[in-house]
């Protein structure tokens, strides 16, 4: 089931934690300069739209979930965010973040090797940002953390898969 997730895969899934589907066209985004999501956002909503093969079976799942106001992740110039209230319920307060383009890079790091890396599209408009991660990035995220990319269920004799995946996180400057 979806619900036996490991806490780490979840972030990588719901994080990040929980609109657009996996098969459809990206929409050309803006690069983003890093100086402009400095400071501190509150998570506004985040939805996970997923389809997997988990034990030989397709299993979907479609959460959403609402923020409040602990939801805060503070954006450093230095390249760091600080999650003081673990927004990510994995027990790391801080991150470390890049953005290319328009795809943040979000990623915990353990004596200068990247942990639990997560690969976003970013989009501002105003004082919104929104996250989003598709099957592609979700994919490059898993075999990027874990060195596989079907690493959703705690039998890691399983290969599990994804198949689709649609995952924003929306957030509001405060």
């Amino acid at each position: 089931m979806i619900t036996k997730m490991k806490p780490k895969i979840l972030l990588t899934l719901l994080c990040l934690l929980c609109q657009m589907m996996a098969c459809t066209k990206p929409e050309a985004v803006p690069a983003i300069a890093n100086d402009k999501i400095v400071g501190d956002w509150q998570m506004v909503t985040s939805r996970i739209v997923l389809k997997a093969n988990i034990n030989g079976k397709t299993e979907t799942a479609d959460q959403t979930r609402k923020g409040v106001a602990a939801n805060i992740l503070t954006f450093k110039a230095d390249g760091t965010v600080a999650d003081p209230n673990d927004l990510f319920n994995i027990r790391t307060n801080t991150w470390a973040y890049s953005i290319s383009g328009s795809e943040l890079t979000f990623s915990k790091t353990l004596s200068g090797a990247a942990l639990d890396k997560s690969y976003f599209t970013i989009k501002l408009n105003g004082n919104t940002m929104t996250w989003n991660m598709d099957t592609n990035q979700a994919k490059r995220s898993l075999t990027d953390s874990f060195g596989k990319n079907y690493a959703l269920n705690a039998d890691k004799s399983i290969n599990d898969q994804i198949l689709e995946l649609g995952f924003t996180i929306e957030f509001v400057k405060k």
